[in-house]
């Protein structure tokens, strides 16, 4: 995550100087550029084509903000992190489980909070570690959220090992000591996979951009962390809004 690409942004987040709309863009704060070819391919329920298409235009005149986070390092051991990983011992920010049963959830729910996350696949992540604390959902009657990122990722199902190129943002309660919600990299990662947050008219939107093969499309995939059904005030979920694409060929 940390190679350097002419085309693609390597920094990413909140805490930064020119918060809004700044002039003067280098390559190291826009998604990308030279997307002049750029079109439209796809919006869910929480875009439409009017809005997608005018932030497709604001993209390409760089008008949005890349957010910084308030930590950036590639190793959980960083002395950085203590201040998160300290104050919530029971949570292993760079660790996850994934229940691949409703068998398995079944027993999970059975277990003390604290064990659950032995059960099914454990997912570590190993480089690129970020804090942001930002209003994630853009509601600001619940305040900001902290969301924990981290990517290359390897898991231990039994006694096997395997590595997969991935990433995951982490949406943490510190008050709670509790994980509020959990979406992975809507892209598999590679050296050219850029992900991060921006701000755009107001609102925070996670971004994914990458090149599909060698000489496929480029993609960018921009959504939001929403509000889903009614049984939860709190119960919140991602959704891509906005799917663009860069045919290279052309």
């Amino acid at each position: 995550m940390r190679i350097s690409f002419y085309i693609f942004s390597v920094t990413i987040f909140l805490l930064n100087a020119c918060y809004g709309f700044c002039g003067g863009y280098t390559s190291d704060n826009v998604i990308a550029t030279g997307l002049d070819n750029m079109y439209l391919v796809h919006t869910s329920m929480y875009g439409s084509e009017d809005f997608c298409n005018s932030m497709l235009g604001d993209i390409k005149l760089n008008n949005y903000t890349i957010v910084e986070p308030i930590i950036s390092t590639d190793s959980y051991q960083d002395p950085s992190l203590n201040v998160c990983v300290d104050k919530c011992s029971n949570l292993k920010l760079n660790k996850y489980n994934i229940i691949g049963s409703s068998s398995q959830y079944e027993y999970a729910m059975t277990l003390p909070e604290e064990e659950r996350e032995e059960v099914g696949k454990q997912i570590y992540m190993t480089k690129d570690f970020r804090l942001y604390h930002i209003d994630l959902d853009n509601d600001p009657k619940n305040g900001k959220e902290h969301v924990f990122y981290g990517a290359g990722e390897f898991y231990y199902y039994g006694d096997d090992k395997q590595f997969i190129n991935t990433a995951s943002f982490q949406v943490i309660d510190f008050s709670s000591c509790k994980k509020k919600g959990r979406f992975g990299s809507t892209i598999e990662q590679d050296e050219n996979t850029r992900e991060g947050i921006i701000k755009y008219a107001g609102e925070y939107y996670i971004y994914s951009s990458k090149y599909h093969y060698k000489d496929g499309p480029f993609y960018l995939s921009i959504g939001k962390w929403v509000k889903v059904g009614l049984k939860d005030e709190e119960d919140r979920s991602y959704s891509p809004v906005c799917l663009f694409s860069v045919n290279r060929l052309q």
